[in-house]
């Protein structure tokens, strides 16, 4: 979960650097390629985590792996909170991602 959390970590901090520089096409560009970064590092991760331990991992697997995610990306807001010197807009957005990739997940 916490390797999962850091991809949606790189690709939001990605974003909210590219979001400085760039039209609004130019985000919606970068949006799309973060997603898709995103998308494509989380699965190869899971996929190399089952080739590891010698076996696919489940749908069932996938979802809980998701959930930690989850659980993960709700523990990171709470600390953020705790620091009112820090921003609260990236670990809110990883949040509700987080929620969003879990959600679709269902069968």
């Amino acid at each position: 979960a916490g390797i999962l959390r850091s991809f949606d970590q790189a690709a939001k901090i990605a974003a909210a650097e590219e979001h400085r520089f760039e039209s609004p096409a130019g985000e919606e560009q970068a949006d799309s390629l973060l997603a898709q970064f995103h998308r494509r590092a989380s699965d190869a991760f899971l996929k190399g985590y089952g080739e590891i331990r010698g076996a696919v991992l489940e749908r069932r697997e996938l979802n809980l792996a998701y959930a930690f995610a989850v659980e993960q990306a709700a523990y990171d807001l709470v600390t953020q909170r705790a620091s009112p010197l820090k921003p609260q807009n990236l670990p809110l957005r990883g949040f509700l991602a987080a929620i969003e990739r879990l959600r679709r997940m269902e069968p």
